[in-house]
């Protein structure tokens, strides 16, 4: 089945910013159930040691996702590893828990980034995790692009594949909410009204969950984007795919005679 970009509910500006708080909230919580830094963590790692950057630029973070479980099995593993969060719509609760986490470790970006027009500033390992299928095929090659000329390393990871495991792991989906918003921090009394009285948040779940699911982009169409962009000598592109559930990645890096533009 061909790939298809339907509406999502949380990507349109009009949602109020409680619900998209919430859904990406209810995201960082499955992430920490479902363990999946363990998945990511070894590309990241070796990146880093080919690369030499130990900061992780993180796009399209949302709650955060489940990069402060990366840093830290990094740090675990002797990689003194930093991580800059950013989001076009920055989920504000999480900007404060970070701020007052006072860590240099970890930060969040407070104002709005465009992962297609990147800060200068924001120099590092560019990450997307369970983000990259919210960007039309134009919009997606737009960031590939940005990290290709700018000499960035980029790794973009899904959360699932679409395919017949990813299936089967959204079929609970209208259910898990009611197990995991008591646990979306901060804590309040409208998550639980929005959930058991007027179940809002499980239908913003569902629905964006199995809309996500028909936008993951499959590594053969992950291969026609990067086929869609200029040739370039200088960097290289590794597509595949991780675990038994299949779960697409993609990396960009420069090549090692332009390693000193990573600085």
């Amino acid at each position: 089945m061909p790939r298809l970009h339907l509406f999502e509910i949380e990507d349109q500006p009009w949602l109020p910013t409680y619900f998209r708080n919430v859904a990406t909230g209810f995201l960082l919580v499955a992430h920490k159930v479902g363990k999946q830094n363990k998945l990511f963590t070894p590309k990241l790692e070796s990146l880093i040691i080919k690369t030499g950057q130990r900061t992780i630029i993180d796009m399209g973070s949302g709650a955060g996702g489940p990069i402060r479980s990366i840093v830290e099995d990094l740090n675990n593993k002797g990689i003194d590893a930093n991580a800059v969060l950013t989001d076009l719509y920055p989920n504000q609760k999480s900007v404060e828990i970070f701020a007052n986490e006072a860590s240099d470790r970890i930060t969040y970006e407070s104002s709005s980034v465009d992962a297609t027009d990147m800060p200068v500033h924001l120099r590092g390992i560019r990450t997307m995790i369970a983000s990259f299928h919210h960007l039309d095929e134009q919009t997606a090659q737009k960031v590939l692009l940005d990290a290709q000329s700018a000499h960035q390393p980029i790794a973009i990871f899904e959360g699932f594949g679409r395919n017949l495991a990813g299936f089967f792991i959204l079929l609970p989906l209208i259910f898990l909410p009611c197990l995991f918003v008591p646990f979306i921090k901060p804590f309040k009394l409208l998550n639980l009204l929005f959930t058991y009285v007027l179940p809002l948040i499980p239908f913003l779940v569902f629905f964006d969950g199995w809309v996500s699911y028909l936008r993951i982009y499959s590594q053969k169409e992950l291969a026609q984007l990067i086929e869609g962009l200029p040739s370039d000598d200088s960097y290289e592109w590794e597509i595949g795919s991780l675990g038994i559930l299949k779960v697409p990645y993609l990396i960009g890096i420069p090549t090692l005679q332009n390693a000193s533009m990573l600085h």
